[in-house]
């Protein structure tokens, strides 16, 4: 029973809804969910991080041959932290900047990691003060990507437009963003 398994037998487990394969990935990853822990600063951050890489762990196409080595699934959970910490850390921040504008009896933790509500007043504020920026189509793109964490592929199908078409609105949209978010 103590054998060792590849992180690609305990990926098949762990789709099967395997709690101690689920577990032995947690514990094998655990340092990279506490690095990104360590730098939000918030009370649930580690709970948080570690179910974003339990969301990472189930989504990980591992039907595809190239995720049968090690190597290439270390890497794409890697990438898909890092991308997801800075996705969090981003949304984070753009809470903090409207926190102001809470309700005496909403409590900031409860709504940094509330991806599903998409009616958060600080999004709804963030949009409102993003239309005096950002053309009709911008916006939306704006929404897809930031607030909602669409990938560009995805809002490409959501809005039936290129993928190079989205990358070149959320290129224009850069500079923009930085320029409102340093003033």
């Amino acid at each position: 029973m103590s054998e060792t398994k590849t992180l690609y037998e305990l990926l098949i487990k762990a789709k099967e809804n395997d709690e101690d394969s689920i577990v032995a990935l947690c514990k094998k990853f655990d340092p990279l969910i506490k690095k990104y822990c360590n730098r939000l600063y918030y009370e649930d951050a580690y709970y948080d991080i570690k179910e974003i890489f339990i969301y990472i762990i189930m989504k990980i196409p591992i039907e595809k041959e190239e995720f049968k080595h090690d190597k290439y699934i270390l890497s794409y959970i890697k990438n898909a932290m890092y991308h997801s910490f800075i996705q969090l850390n981003k949304k984070k921040e753009i809470y903090e900047n409207y926190i102001c504008f809470l309700p005496e009896d909403v409590s900031f933790d409860n709504i940094l990691i509330d991806n599903i509500s998409n009616d958060c007043i600080k999004d709804k504020l963030l949009l409102i003060d993003m239309k005096t920026l950002l053309t009709e189509k911008q916006l939306k793109i704006f929404e897809l990507k930031i607030i909602q964490g669409y990938s560009d592929n995805d809002i490409a199908k959501v809005l039936q437009i290129s993928r190079q078409a989205v990358n070149k609105q959320v290129n224009k949209i850069k500079p923009k963003l930085k320029e409102y978010l340093y003033l």
